[in-house]
């Protein structure tokens, strides 16, 4: 199998071969800007402060997890798709999380703006019953 066929069967499962090689996946640097307002960030991105803990010590957090963060940071698509290849994932339109995630990210001017985009998601993927973006449960389940 070529490294393209194999990189393309990758995407499809929402994961990138190519990702960078970095200890840090990058996503420790874009923290920095959020010193102040790491408390929002976080509550907005549905997940605990104990994942900025998990980051910092060069761990790599799960795509629902760095997806809720960086989408909770207002980056546009295509650098979220960035952020995503550095820690060896990528927003696949085979899978329904990812279709749901990129047609808000599409959308996003159509949402309510008093309410986390993560949030609005998470609300469709528990309808759905999919696993929601972030690291702390809410919703319906029994």
């Amino acid at each position: 199998m070529s490294d393209e066929a194999a990189e393309l069967l990758a995407n499809k499962a929402g994961l990138s071969l190519q990702g960078e090689q970095e200890e840090n996946t990058g996503v420790q640097k874009l923290f920095k800007q959020y010193t102040d307002k790491q408390k929002k960030l976080f509550t907005e991105a549905n997940v605990t402060e104990r994942m900025l803990y998990y980051i910092k010590a060069d761990r790599k957090p799960s795509k629902e997890s760095l997806l809720a963060l960086v989408i909770s940071m207002g980056m546009e698509t295509e650098e979220i798709q960035q952020v995503l290849r550095t820690a060896g994932y990528v927003l696949s339109k085979s899978l329904p999380t990812d279709m749901i995630v990129l047609y808000f990210l599409e959308h996003q001017s159509e949402w309510n703006k008093n309410i986390s985009l993560v949030w609005q998601i998470n609300e469709v993927l528990d309808e759905l019953e999919l696993p929601l973006l972030g690291t702390r449960l809410y919703g319906n389940f029994t």
